[in-house]
């Protein structure tokens, strides 16, 4: 399914891009039964669309994971600790407890999780009063090698 997530990373030598979840999310459950995924991007500014196809691979504990749980800033961990889980029907729209004090937003690092997409292709969309213009990357071996090609709009 299509969510929308924040870019919180990326890693031009090694091919990756990171986003943050609550790891009792459908989405995680999704990626772990089936790694294929493909996130999309669109900056006005520039004009150009992104639609990128990797692997993801789920961090709930170790080192990627704790890197990215001090990085993160406290409104944003105040969201892990949210009761019930993401996702969860709830009587009323505010239904549901989001912790306020340190201890409780700490606890919440329990649910937290880093998703790492190694990124297996991006294609690229300009588009142009005067004619699109769209291309695909492939990739091997992380970076190592990329096979490009363009495509009509």
């Amino acid at each position: 399914r299509i969510r929308t997530v924040v870019l919180r990373d990326f890693d031009e030598g090694a091919g990756t891009l990171r986003f943050h979840t609550d790891r009792r999310s459908e989405k995680v459950s999704e990626l772990a039964r089936d790694p294929r995924i493909g996130v999309h991007f669109y900056d006005e500014a520039a004009k150009v669309q992104l639609r990128i196809d990797g692997s993801a691979a789920i961090h709930c504990e170790g080192i990627v994971a704790d890197a990215a749980w001090i990085a993160s800033q406290r409104m944003s961990r105040v969201c892990y600790g949210t009761d019930p889980a993401p996702g969860s029907v709830i009587e009323r729209a505010d239904a549901f407890h989001l912790p306020n004090l340190d201890p409780e937003i700490a606890a919440g690092r329990e649910h937290f999780s880093a998703i790492v997409v190694t990124i297996s292709a991006i294609e690229w969309l300009w588009l142009k009063s005067g004619g699109h213009r769209r291309a695909i990357f492939r990739f091997r071996n992380g970076t190592e090698s990329v096979e490009s090609q363009w495509l009509a709009p």
